[in-house]
């Protein structure tokens, strides 16, 4: 008797029926699927979303999340993703990609958080005063580098210095007057 394997993904979208059945029902069942995982996330019935959207009635967000329906307009899509504040992202890609999102299921892929819940965890300006920081340890951490290697030879490391003075102060003044305008910019920003 002959044994029967599993076909892989791969040998399966060998076949061009199966690519096209594949990839509409990524996107079909996908987005459908994505529509409740973000309207559950916001706590909220298919009614207020059918109301917040001004799509008429609760049917019609029970037809956005029923994998079968598959007729978004892409209206509809930018309306969503307005409301909920993510982005939209429809393009063509090859399959290897497909793919690779397919079998990203993690919170994020499925229901991303709003752009103001997403960069509100990171204040970009702590993070500028650390990478302010550290440009400085870096260049400090090398001038003292410098020293301990040539010890022996401390005349000829004087004279580096003194050449390359001017550069590495010009290089500490060029990284905190970037950082420092960084940061203003971005209290700036939060401020608004």
């Amino acid at each position: 008797m002959k044994k029967m394997t599993k076909m892989t993904k791969l040998e399966k979208l060998r076949k061009k029926a199966y690519r096209d059945a594949f990839t509409k029902a990524h996107l079909v069942q996908g987005l459908a699927f994505q529509m409740k995982e973000l309207r559950l996330s916001h706590k909220l019935t298919q009614e207020q979303l059918a109301k917040a959207l001004d799509l008429g009635s609760q049917s019609a967000v029970a037809r956005l999340e029923d994998p079968a329906y598959g007729k978004m307009s892409l209206q509809t899509l930018l309306k969503v993703a307005s409301y909920f504040d993510v982005a939209l992202l429809t393009k063509f890609v090859s399959y290897s990609k497909l793919i690779q999102e397919t079998e990203d299921l993690s919170p994020d892929a499925i229901a991303p958080r709003p752009f103001n819940e997403e960069f509100a965890e990171r204040d970009i300006s702590t993070d500028l005063r650390s990478l302010k920081s550290f440009f400085n340890d870096v260049i400090d951490l090398t001038v003292d580098q410098l020293h301990q290697n040539t010890a022996s030879n401390k005349s000829s490391v004087d004279r580096w210095l003194a050449h390359h003075d001017r550069s590495i102060d010009c290089l500490r003044e060029g990284s905190n007057m970037y950082l420092n305008a960084q940061i203003a910019e971005t209290k700036e920003y939060n401020a608004n």
